[in-house]
C-alpha cells in the first residue's frame, strides 16, 4: 500500500480545518485516477471506495493553538495497493488498486499525485472551489444511510453536501439535519 502523512500549514480558521479532509479526498481520488487509472468515489466524510470496497482511509489532526487556530494540520492517507489477502473481516468490505484493474501501480508514482494534488488544494481551501467535485465524487448521495456516533445509530437519507462539507440528511420524520462529524454507513431501501 501507500501511507503518508503530510503536515499542512494551511492557515485557516478552526471551522474551515474540517475542509482538509474533504480536499484530501479530492486530491487523493485525482491521483488515483492520474497514477492508476482508477476512479474512485467518495464516502463521507474521510474514505475512498471502489465496486463498494474500501480502497482508502483517511484521517487528519489538528492541535488548535492559544488563538484558537489550527497550528498544523497533519493529513494520513492509507491507499490499498496490491491485492494482500485481507483478514476474513475486510475480505468483503475491502479492496485494492490491483483488484480494481491496475495490476502494481506504482507506489512512488501515486505517492507524488498525492502530494501533489494536495498541495495544489492547499492554497484555495478556504474558497471550497473542490466541493463541487467532492459532491460529483459521492457514493452516499441520494442513499438511505446510518449514522453513527459511539452507540447511537440513526436511520436517515442522505440528500446533499452543504458548503462547510457537512452531509445534509432528511430524517424518517421529514426533518434535515445537518452532520458535521461522525461516521455513516449505506443501508438498504429508505422507508
Amino acid at each position: 500500500g501507500v501511507y503518508l502523512s503530510m503536515v499542512l500549514r494551511p492557515g485557516l480558521s478552526a471551522a474551515d480545518t474540517a475542509l482538509v479532509t474533504p480536499a484530501a479526498a479530492v486530491a487523493t481520488a485525482r491521483a488515483i485516477s492520474r497514477a492508476a487509472g482508477v476512479e474512485v468515489g467518495v464516502k463521507w466524510v474521510n474514505d475512498l471506495y471502489y465496486a463498494g470496497k474500501k480502497l482508502c482511509g483517511i484521517l487528519a489532526e489538528a492541535p488548535l493553538g492559544a488563538d484558537g487556530r489550527p497550528e498544523f494540520v497533519v493529513i494520513g492517507i492509507g491507499v490499498n495497493v496490491l491485492d494482500a489477502s485481507f483478514p476474513p473481516e475486510l475480505s468483503g468490505v475491502a479492496t485494492s488498486l490491483e483488484a480494481a484493474g491496475a495490476g502494481e501501480a506504482d507506489r512512488a508514482a501515486l505517492a507524488a499525485a498525492v502530494i501533489a494534488e494536495m498541495l495544489a488544494l492547499c492554497g484555495g481551501l478556504g474558497e471550497r472551489t473542490f466541493l463541487a467535485e467532492y459532491r460529483a465524487r459521492s457514493c452516499v448521495l441520494d442513499r438511505p444511510v446510518t449514522l453513527v456516533r459511539g452507540e447511537e445509530r440513526r436511520e436517515a437519507y442522505a440528500v446533499g453536501i452543504d458548503d462547510d462539507a457537512r452531509l445534509l440528511v432528511r430524517m424518517p420524520d421529514g426533518s434535515c439535519e445537518a452532520i458535521g462529524a461522525g461516521e455513516i454507513s449505506l443501508r438498504g431501501d429508505f422507508a
